[in-house]
């Protein structure tokens, strides 16, 4: 059984409907760091607490060059003043930043979270510099950020278009409650030599990739990541409303798709790498990573109502109010951004209804 099989085995033994898929992704980007020809892959791997996502974060804890950070503070990883500063003086010009609950800085005040959310912006651009009258401070290196938080971010999307295209999420879903309240009886009293086993075969794994080359990827790959890359970018488009009623202003461009279609190439190529596959031997179950963290890497909301529209195109408000469980107010909201963004089209029918219906271009995202 290689390091792998043995990971999967034993995360399936323990944690009730463990994302497996979802593991591989996070697997695929620590070894990503480890590759000094490779940008790093930021990602937040998001989904509600207590099922399993913070266990796949905890076992790279021992892995060379990661620190664990379970809060920050403003100025925290870039300090001018007398003090340490988390980059300069503790990651250094090469380390994995794991945040093993981001809401925490979620909860700061609006001002606190701006300044760590611009930070990051920096760490994942791998350059930071700072002048004042009276200091500077200078950090330039690579550093991968892989952060588990609950779906609260989802109703702070303003962090993640301040984050700009430097970040990516996984959604991590939640698996049917008595069952794994079940299994998790069963774990009472050993929930620490399980985490230990889990960090004990990761670093067996990754002592394994040491000198791992990633294979090219397919050219029948490059369009489908491309349309993936345009995709994602305009579900990700900002759009701000204002006024009494919040009424919608016109979105902003849509992101360049260069670091898309190069943080999706180079996961689909890393989890291939995973198996130890060439490039001839990537096949679609290596190209559903692309797939799912452009969907994944989507406001949520819009996802939802994309995904109804996938199954049944044109429909109703009223269905739509119905599949989504959303009220009528909040649904109106979402539709006229995703006809601002030009993802959904409408139309009266002679009864006076309107329809909804999703352009062609979306209907396989």
């Amino acid at each position: 059984m290689t390091p792998l099989q043995e990971l999967r085995a034993h995360m399936d033994a323990s944690y009730f409907g463990f994302d497996w898929h979802a593991t591989e992704i996070v697997l695929a980007a620590t070894m990503c760091h480890y590759l000094p020809a490779y940008e790093p892959i930021n990602l937040f791997l998001v989904g509600p607490t207590t099922t399993g996502k913070t266990e796949i974060i905890r076992c790279l804890e021992k892995l060379p060059k990661v620190i664990s950070i379970s809060n920050l503070t403003p100025k925290a990883l870039f300090s001018i003043k007398k003090g340490k500063s988390l980059m300069r003086d503790v990651i250094g010009a090469d380390g994995i930043l794991l945040f093993k609950d981001f809401t925490t800085i979620l909860s700061r005040r609006k001002d606190d979270q701006l300044e760590i959310i611009a930070d990051l912006r920096e760490v994942a651009d791998g350059k930071y510099e700072r002048w004042t009258g009276e200091d500077t401070a200078f950090w330039h290196g690579k550093a991968t950020v892989l952060a588990a938080c609950t779906d609260a971010i989802d109703r702070s999307w303003g962090v993640m278009t301040g984050m700009g295209s430097r970040f990516f999420v996984v959604r991590w879903p939640r698996p049917e409650g008595r069952q794994q309240a079940k299994a998790a009886m069963l774990q009472t009293g050993r929930e620490q030599i399980i985490r230990d086993k889990s960090t004990e075969i990761t670093c067996k794994l990754f002592r394994g990739l040491a000198n791992i080359s990633l294979p090219g990827l397919p050219p029948h790959m490059v369009s489908e990541i491309a349309d993936l890359s345009e995709l994602c970018a305009i579900m990700r488009t900002p759009i701000h409303h204002s006024g009494p009623h919040q009424q919608l202003l016109e979105p902003q461009e849509p992101e360049g798709t260069a670091r898309l279609a190069k943080a999706l190439s180079l996961l689909v190529r890393a989890k291939a790498a995973l198996y130890n596959k060439r490039m001839e031997d990537i096949d679609s179950g290596d190209m559903d990573t692309a797939r799912r963290i452009a969907r994944d890497s989507s406001p949520r909301r819009r996802l939802q109502l994309v995904q109804a529209l996938q199954r049944k195109n044109p429909i109703s408000i009223g269905e739509l109010c119905t599949i989504t469980r959303l009220p009528y107010g909040s649904m109106e909201w979402y539709i006229a951004e995703l006809v601002a963004l030009g993802i959904i089209d409408h139309d009266r029918s002679e009864d006076g209804k309107i329809w909804y219906s999703l352009l062609p271009a979306f209907q396989s995202f």
